[in-house]
């Protein structure tokens, strides 16, 4: 079963990066793994692919300006990835579909904005949650507990 491409702006949470650097001497390297210790929460900017394969390099010997011996690149299978910005300045990471996990806080998409460089995650004291909870408890509610305009 093909998997739902998520849109541009989804808020994720990601373990695992991936990333394959061309070296034009060693050639294509395969899909290298990037652990992320503790995972980040980011948003998806974009997609692409990756090309999957190797680099051959041409002999260089005597002979070889008489053959056509140009390096060129053999492309096993291209592998599609996200891009995921963890903060507005911050370089996007490749990450593969199946390493996305969709978050949604409280049910809603729109509630989380990039933050303008990545940073960590705001602690709150329990002193504060009950201050928070003391103001929450004086704003009235209807018959069925939702709060009224």
């Amino acid at each position: 079963m093909k998997r739902k491409i998520l849109p541009i702006g989804t808020v994720v949470i990601v373990h695992t990066a991936v990333d394959n650097p061309v070296n034009y001497r060693i050639g294509l390297k395969p899909l290298t793994e990037i652990n992320l210790n503790p995972p980040v929460m980011g948003q998806i900017v974009g997609g692409t692919y990756l090309a999957v394969g190797e680099y051959h390099i041409p002999s260089y010997s005597s002979d070889s300006y008489l053959e056509d011996d140009a390096p060129y690149i053999a492309v096993d299978k291209m592998v599609f990835v996200y891009l995921v910005r963890l903060g507005f300045t911050n370089k996007p990471i490749k990450v593969l579909p199946e390493e996305v996990i969709k978050y949604q806080p409280f049910g809603f998409d729109s509630l989380f904005e990039l933050p303008f460089r990545k940073a960590q995650k705001v602690k709150w004291s329990e002193k504060d949650r009950a201050y928070l909870r003391d103001i929450m408890k004086s704003v009235s509610r209807d018959s069925k507990g939702r709060w009224l305009k």
